[in-house]
């Protein structure tokens, strides 16, 4: 083989990976989409445990507003918190798809 006949099949080879390396590229970002939503959330939770660490007097100040609430008054505060978490997951998809791109 002559260096022109090498360096033809170098570049064809490069042309063959570099195809390859898209397609694998493409491929990872598909696999990777529905991990971005849980990614998210474990961000803000780390950020929030962060944020604790930083100011253990809000850890505190917390359980103290606990104590002083009554128990009675802190189960109806859990429920009301607990139907609207419910209602915000069953009408984002809806509200999204009314307020999304046009």
């Amino acid at each position: 083989m002559n260096l022109r006949t090498r360096m033809q099949l170098a570049e064809h080879r490069r042309r063959q990976l570099t195809a390859v390396c898209q397609w694998q590229r493409v491929e990872l970002m598909d696999h990777m989409e529905p991990l971005e939503h849980a990614l998210t959330s474990v961000q803000t939770g780390w950020r929030i445990v962060d944020r604790i660490r930083r100011h253990p007097g809000w850890l505190l100040a917390g359980a103290a507003g606990l104590l002083l609430i009554s128990p009675k008054r802190l189960s109806g505060w859990m429920r009301i918190g607990t139907n609207g978490l419910r209602m915000y997951r069953q009408f984002a998809p809806m509200l999204r798809q009314i307020g999304g791109p046009r």
